[in-house]
């Protein structure tokens, strides 16, 4: 088994709680031998899984110009100290549910990935539209906090942002490839050299 087999095979749990409509937190469980390659695809994953949910182009065109809005890491730490641009902020987990809940499980290599909302109604009218985009920015923002002194773990983290924002902004993800792009983003990311970066030309929009 190669080293990058190892880091493949792993789980992941993730709780988004929303508590009020202005204040969330997130748990977090992550078994990967390297946790930022865990991280990746669980970013990955949540925002394509999300986007394709919402069903709204015009909610997820404004999500992907947000995602693909950081140009440097100075933007990308601001980011991650401020209160997303929806006014939600993001606060420690304290070991209760919110009020509503978006709910993850992730398990590799099978490629499964289970996802559920609740708390919205069952035609998802209780604030899914402004609550799904939000949850993708508040993981962002959740996984950021943890490398804010690593630039290489926050430069990945960046990129990682700016591709999915690009795929979202050009209608490239569906309910049939979101898997596939999110684990293809997730590794290209994570096996791209850290000097590799820099010459790394995303598509501006």
């Amino acid at each position: 088994m190669s080293d990058f087999d190892d880091v493949f095979t792993f789980k992941t749990k993730l709780e988004i709680h929303i508590h009020q409509q202005n204040e969330a937190s997130i748990f977090f469980e992550n078994n990967c031998s390297d946790p930022i390659f865990g991280e990746l695809v669980t970013f990955c994953l949540v925002t394509f899984r999300q986007a394709v949910n919402i069903g709204r182009p015009d909610i997820v065109v404004s999500l992907s110009t947000l995602l693909s809005s950081f140009n440097n890491l100075h933007s990308f730490r601001e980011f991650a100290q401020q209160d997303i641009p929806e006014g939600m902020k993001l606060v420690p987990y304290a070991g209760y549910p919110g009020r509503k809940r978006f709910l993850g499980e992730i398990e590799m290599p099978k490629g499964r990935f289970k996802w559920k909302a609740k708390g919205f109604g069952f035609f998802g009218d209780g604030g899914l539209a402004f609550y799904a985009p939000s949850s993708v920015l508040l993981l962002l923002q959740f996984f950021a906090r943890q490398h804010e002194d690593n630039p290489k773990l926050m430069k990945k983290l960046l990129v990682a942002s700016k591709i999915c924002g690009y795929y979202l902004y050009n209608n490239r993800v569906s309910i049939k490839n979101q898997t596939y792009l999110a684990l293809q983003s997730a590794t290209f990311v994570y096996q791209t050299n850290q000097t590799d970066f820099a010459n790394l030309l995303l598509p501006s929009i």
